[in-house]
């Protein structure tokens, strides 16, 4: 089932991924003006945010990412669950998610916060990762303090064929660009070959939605 956007058809649809489980996922395409529960993507590159709000930096992030993987299918991706923040109402959720319809692209929309949960629905997902979050997505923390259950994560990625593309970011308190060290900080060895940069030189740029908010600017 497909509908032409609407908030109506929208609303129906969060309602139904936030409190049953009929569907796991909603796809707003913003270039066919579309919104579809469900949708099977094609090696989806997906980058994961709460775009609060979108801006220039995610744009540019994803379309660098496209460039050096043509062959996949770049899409944003918005938890309605935060893993430390909580759910967000359907108000909050229609202005985000309004924000790629604007701008003609696809946004992938799920109820887990958690990435092993996100490559169940989407197979073969190489997740587009910033700096903070890659370095999150290994903390024991969310993986119940669990060494056993984060190697267990680590096999579930390997298992539904994801992939990680890490860029780094500018860091002002330590005037320097921070860049992923796989061999440091991707303890488990035999995982990671699951993980890719993204340069410098590929993407650079020293925007965030911290500040963004800071400015006012917040949805």
């Amino acid at each position: 089932m497909e509908n032409d956007y609407n908030e109506e058809d929208l609303e129906t649809l969060f309602k139904k991924l936030v409190d049953t489980e009929e569907i796991e996922s909603i796809l707003i395409d913003g270039e066919d003006n579309k919104i579809i529960p469900d949708a099977k993507i094609d090696n989806p590159l997906v980058l994961c945010g709460s775009f609060n709000p979108l801006h220039e930096g995610h744009m540019k992030l994803l379309d660098a990412a496209y460039k050096k993987f043509p062959t996949r299918t770049p899409c944003f991706q918005l938890c309605v669950i935060n893993c430390d923040k909580g759910p967000i109402n359907f108000e909050t959720f229609a202005k985000r998610s309004s924000q790629f319809i604007k701008q003609g692209k696809k946004l992938l929309v799920s109820k887990s916060p958690l990435f092993i949960h996100m490559a169940k629905i989407w197979p073969s997902c190489m997740f587009l990762l910033g700096y903070d979050t890659f370095t999150r997505l290994l903390l024991l923390k969310y993986y119940d303090n669990s060494e056993e259950k984060l190697q267990e994560a680590l096999q579930g990625f390997r298992d539904y064929n994801s992939q990680f593309l890490v860029a780094g970011r500018y860091d002002c308190d330590q005037d320097k660009f921070l860049t992923p060290d796989f061999e440091q900080e991707v303890e488990q060895e035999d995982y990671r070959d699951m993980f890719f940069e993204l340069t410098e030189e590929e993407f650079r740029v020293d925007l965030s939605s911290t500040e963004l908010r800071g400015q006012g600017k917040t949805l």
